[in-house]
Protein backbone atom coordinates (compact mmCIF):
# COMPACT_ATOMS: atom_id res chain seq x y z
CA UNK A 1 0.00 0.00 0.00
CA UNK A 2 2.83 2.39 0.89
CA UNK A 3 4.46 1.68 -2.45
CA UNK A 4 1.23 2.50 -4.31
CA UNK A 5 0.80 5.80 -2.41
CA UNK A 6 4.39 6.75 -3.24
CA UNK A 7 3.82 6.05 -6.92
CA UNK A 8 0.57 8.07 -6.90
CA UNK A 9 2.33 10.98 -5.19
CA UNK A 10 5.14 10.93 -7.76
CA UNK A 11 2.60 10.79 -10.57
CA UNK A 12 0.69 13.77 -9.11
CA UNK A 13 3.93 15.72 -8.67
CA UNK A 14 4.83 15.00 -12.29
CA UNK A 15 1.41 16.12 -13.53
CA UNK A 16 1.55 19.28 -11.41
CA UNK A 17 5.03 20.11 -12.68
CA UNK A 18 3.93 19.68 -16.26
CA UNK A 19 0.90 21.87 -15.64
CA UNK A 20 3.04 24.56 -14.06
CA UNK A 21 5.51 24.33 -16.90
CA UNK A 22 2.73 24.68 -19.49
CA UNK A 23 1.30 27.64 -17.60
CA UNK A 24 4.73 29.26 -17.43
CA UNK A 25 5.31 28.73 -21.14
CA UNK A 26 1.89 30.22 -21.91
CA UNK A 27 2.61 33.31 -19.81
CA UNK A 28 6.01 33.73 -21.43
CA UNK A 29 4.41 33.43 -24.87
CA UNK A 30 1.78 36.04 -23.99
CA UNK A 31 4.45 38.38 -22.66
CA UNK A 32 6.52 37.97 -25.82
CA UNK A 33 3.43 38.59 -27.95
CA UNK A 34 2.69 41.80 -26.09
CA UNK A 35 6.28 42.99 -26.19
CA UNK A 36 6.54 42.33 -29.93
CA UNK A 37 3.27 44.07 -30.79
CA UNK A 38 3.95 47.33 -32.61
CA UNK A 39 2.30 49.99 -34.74
CA UNK A 40 4.37 52.42 -36.81
CA UNK A 41 2.74 55.28 -38.72
CA UNK A 42 4.66 57.56 -41.07
CA UNK A 43 4.18 60.48 -40.98
CA UNK A 44 2.55 60.78 -37.56
CA UNK A 45 1.62 63.33 -34.91
CA UNK A 46 0.57 66.87 -35.78
CA UNK A 47 1.76 67.47 -39.34
CA UNK A 48 1.75 70.72 -41.31
CA UNK A 49 1.08 69.76 -44.89
CA UNK A 50 0.59 71.52 -48.21
CA UNK A 51 -2.40 70.81 -50.41
CA UNK A 52 -1.00 67.96 -52.50
CA UNK A 53 -1.08 64.18 -52.81
CA UNK A 54 0.04 62.47 -49.62
CA UNK A 55 0.79 58.83 -48.83
CA UNK A 56 0.71 57.57 -45.23
CA UNK A 57 2.18 54.18 -44.32
CA UNK A 58 1.12 52.06 -41.35
CA UNK A 59 3.07 48.99 -40.25
CA UNK A 60 1.43 46.66 -37.71
CA UNK A 61 2.98 43.64 -36.04
CA UNK A 62 -0.12 41.57 -35.37
CA UNK A 63 -3.07 39.86 -37.02
CA UNK A 64 -5.16 42.90 -37.95
CA UNK A 65 -4.52 46.46 -39.13
CA UNK A 66 -7.29 48.99 -38.55
CA UNK A 67 -7.75 52.48 -40.02
CA UNK A 68 -10.25 54.96 -38.58
CA UNK A 69 -11.24 58.42 -39.79
CA UNK A 70 -14.00 60.26 -37.99
CA UNK A 71 -16.65 57.64 -37.26
CA UNK A 72 -15.65 55.43 -40.18
CA UNK A 73 -13.50 52.32 -39.85
CA UNK A 74 -11.87 49.80 -42.18
CA UNK A 75 -9.40 46.98 -41.64
CA UNK A 76 -6.98 44.55 -43.25
CA UNK A 77 -5.73 41.09 -42.33
CA UNK A 78 -3.94 38.26 -44.09
CA UNK A 79 -7.31 37.07 -45.45
CA UNK A 80 -8.94 40.50 -45.91
CA UNK A 81 -6.69 42.18 -48.47
CA UNK A 82 -9.01 44.07 -50.83
CA UNK A 83 -8.53 47.85 -51.31
CA UNK A 84 -10.72 49.96 -49.03
CA UNK A 85 -12.05 53.51 -49.12
CA UNK A 86 -13.07 56.06 -46.50
CA UNK A 87 -13.64 59.43 -48.14
CA UNK A 88 -11.34 61.13 -48.95
CA UNK A 89 -8.79 58.35 -48.26
CA UNK A 90 -8.09 55.22 -50.29
CA UNK A 91 -6.32 52.31 -48.59
CA UNK A 92 -4.37 49.33 -49.88
CA UNK A 93 -2.66 46.44 -48.13
CA UNK A 94 0.86 46.69 -49.47
CA UNK A 95 2.19 43.49 -47.90
CA UNK A 96 1.48 40.84 -45.29
CA UNK A 97 3.55 37.99 -43.92
CA UNK A 98 5.60 36.92 -40.92
CA UNK A 99 3.04 38.49 -38.61
CA UNK A 100 3.40 41.95 -40.16
CA UNK A 101 0.82 43.98 -42.09
CA UNK A 102 1.75 47.07 -44.11
CA UNK A 103 -0.93 49.39 -45.46
CA UNK A 104 -0.76 52.67 -47.37
CA UNK A 105 -3.37 55.43 -47.20
CA UNK A 106 -3.49 57.90 -50.11
CA UNK A 107 -5.25 61.25 -50.13
CA UNK A 108 -5.31 64.48 -52.10
CA UNK A 109 -4.92 66.94 -49.26
CA UNK A 110 -7.43 69.79 -49.27
CA UNK A 111 -8.61 72.39 -46.78
CA UNK A 112 -11.40 70.03 -45.67
CA UNK A 113 -8.80 67.85 -43.90
CA UNK A 114 -7.62 70.68 -41.66
CA UNK A 115 -7.82 69.72 -37.98
CA UNK A 116 -8.94 66.14 -38.67
CA UNK A 117 -7.23 62.95 -37.47
CA UNK A 118 -6.48 59.61 -39.16
CA UNK A 119 -5.66 56.67 -36.88
CA UNK A 120 -4.02 53.29 -37.39
CA UNK A 121 -4.12 50.59 -34.67
CA UNK A 122 -3.74 46.88 -34.06
CA UNK A 123 -7.19 45.98 -32.69
CA UNK A 124 -10.70 46.23 -34.08
CA UNK A 125 -12.12 47.25 -30.70
CA UNK A 126 -10.11 49.67 -28.58
CA UNK A 127 -8.90 48.07 -25.34
CA UNK A 128 -6.27 48.86 -22.76
CA UNK A 129 -3.72 46.89 -24.76
CA UNK A 130 -4.48 48.51 -28.13
CA UNK A 131 -1.54 50.25 -29.78
CA UNK A 132 -2.66 53.38 -31.61
CA UNK A 133 -0.86 55.86 -33.86
CA UNK A 134 -2.41 59.01 -35.27
CA UNK A 135 -1.75 61.81 -37.71
CA UNK A 136 -3.50 65.17 -37.30
CA UNK A 137 -3.58 67.43 -40.34
CA UNK A 138 -2.67 71.10 -40.29
CA UNK A 139 -3.33 72.08 -43.89
CA UNK A 140 -1.37 75.07 -45.12
CA UNK A 141 -2.55 77.49 -47.78
CA UNK A 142 -0.58 78.00 -50.97
CA UNK A 143 1.09 81.42 -50.95
CA UNK A 144 2.51 83.18 -54.02
CA UNK A 145 5.96 84.78 -54.10
CA UNK A 146 6.31 88.07 -52.26
CA UNK A 147 9.72 89.14 -53.58
CA UNK A 148 10.95 89.53 -57.16
CA UNK A 149 14.24 91.03 -58.30
CA UNK A 150 15.87 91.38 -61.72
CA UNK A 151 19.45 92.34 -62.45
CA UNK A 152 21.80 92.19 -65.45
CA UNK A 153 24.76 89.83 -65.08
CA UNK A 154 26.15 90.38 -68.58
CA UNK A 155 25.44 92.38 -71.71
CA UNK A 156 22.69 89.98 -72.79
CA UNK A 157 21.70 88.05 -69.65
CA UNK A 158 19.29 88.81 -66.82
CA UNK A 159 19.26 87.12 -63.43
CA UNK A 160 15.71 86.80 -62.12
CA UNK A 161 15.27 85.73 -58.50
CA UNK A 162 12.17 85.36 -56.33
CA UNK A 163 11.23 84.30 -52.80
CA UNK A 164 8.49 84.24 -50.17
CA UNK A 165 6.29 81.46 -51.58
CA UNK A 166 4.88 78.53 -49.62
CA UNK A 167 3.26 75.29 -50.80
CA UNK A 168 4.11 76.04 -54.43
CA UNK A 169 5.01 73.32 -56.92
CA UNK A 170 6.34 75.42 -59.81
CA UNK A 171 6.76 78.90 -61.24
CA UNK A 172 5.88 80.21 -64.70
CA UNK A 173 8.24 82.98 -65.81
CA UNK A 174 6.88 85.45 -68.35
CA UNK A 175 9.02 87.95 -70.27
CA UNK A 176 7.04 90.67 -72.07
CA UNK A 177 3.92 88.49 -71.84
CA UNK A 178 5.53 85.28 -73.15
CA UNK A 179 6.03 82.21 -70.95
CA UNK A 180 9.75 81.55 -71.34
CA UNK A 181 10.23 78.95 -68.61
CA UNK A 182 8.49 76.80 -66.01
CA UNK A 183 10.67 75.78 -63.09
CA UNK A 184 10.50 74.60 -59.49
CA UNK A 185 13.63 76.58 -58.67
CA UNK A 186 13.84 80.07 -57.22
CA UNK A 187 15.86 81.79 -59.94
CA UNK A 188 16.36 81.94 -63.68
CA UNK A 189 19.03 83.19 -66.05
CA UNK A 190 17.39 84.69 -69.12
CA UNK A 191 19.19 85.51 -72.35
CA UNK A 192 17.69 88.62 -73.90
CA UNK A 193 18.99 87.83 -77.36
CA UNK A 194 20.47 91.29 -77.58
CA UNK A 195 17.20 93.10 -76.90
CA UNK A 196 17.44 96.33 -74.97
CA UNK A 197 14.99 98.72 -73.40
CA UNK A 198 12.11 98.03 -71.02
CA UNK A 199 11.57 94.37 -70.15
CA UNK A 200 8.48 93.23 -68.26
CA UNK A 201 9.05 90.25 -65.95
CA UNK A 202 6.20 88.33 -64.29
CA UNK A 203 6.47 85.19 -62.16
CA UNK A 204 3.30 83.17 -61.64
CA UNK A 205 3.09 80.76 -58.66
CA UNK A 206 1.43 77.39 -59.32
CA UNK A 207 0.29 74.95 -56.62
CA UNK A 208 0.59 71.13 -56.54
CA UNK A 209 -2.69 70.73 -58.41
CA UNK A 210 -1.61 73.01 -61.27
CA UNK A 211 -3.69 75.97 -60.12
CA UNK A 212 -2.40 79.52 -60.45
CA UNK A 213 -2.11 80.99 -56.95
CA UNK A 214 -1.03 84.50 -57.88
CA UNK A 215 1.79 86.43 -59.49
CA UNK A 216 4.25 89.23 -58.97
CA UNK A 217 5.71 91.43 -61.69
CA UNK A 218 8.35 94.06 -62.20
CA UNK A 219 9.87 96.06 -65.01
CA UNK A 220 13.57 96.24 -65.78
CA UNK A 221 15.28 98.78 -67.98
CA UNK A 222 17.94 96.85 -69.86
CA UNK A 223 20.70 98.82 -71.55
CA UNK A 224 23.30 96.77 -73.40
CA UNK A 225 26.84 98.08 -72.93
Amino acid sequence: MAVICDLLNKAWTSVTSRHNMMLLLFLVFMDMTQSQAAVALLPNGAVSICQRELKITCNVTGSILVWTYGRSITSFSSVDTQPQYIAPFSFILQSHGNGTLVSVASVNVSASLNGSTLECRDTLIITGSSIRQQITFNVKNSVRISYLHVDAVSSDTLLIIWAGADCIQSYDVFINGTNVNTTNGMSLLYNTGGAIGSIDVLVNSVDYYGRAVGNLSTQYQFNSE
